[in-house]
């Protein structure tokens, strides 16, 4: 999966699939990467490393489809909080540490 500001995701070490991989994070410095399982991917999931910092009322979750004038979200991850950009890269890092997937025969 390629994406914005150079984000690249390796397929899924599990399944193989790429079009269902995801960055999520909640509303703090923590992110993970998922292939998700509801949108027909398997589940996997590879989580990064939280970063503390200061409260966030803005720009603290990152979705790339939100709205260009949404205060809450971030649709870049240049965007992001700094605490929370490092949490996103480790997240992004951690899925692209596994292993990939076997090779079709």
């Amino acid at each position: 999966m390629g994406g914005e500001m150079g984000v690249v995701l390796k397929a899924c070490p599990f399944c193989g699939r790429s079009e269902f991989l995801r960055i999520m994070n909640t509303h703090t410095a923590s992110f993970w990467v998922e292939c998700g399982k509801y949108d027909g991917g398997c589940g996997a999931e590879a989580h990064g490393r939280h970063f503390s910092g200061p409260s966030r009322r803005t720009r603290f979750t990152y979705d790339p489809e939100a709205p260009d004038s949404s205060k809450c979200y971030a649709r870049t991850l240049g965007e992001l909080h700094p605490e929370y950009r490092l949490a996103a890269e480790s997240a992004i890092a951690a899925w692209n540490r596994r292993a990939s997937p076997p090779e079709s025969p």
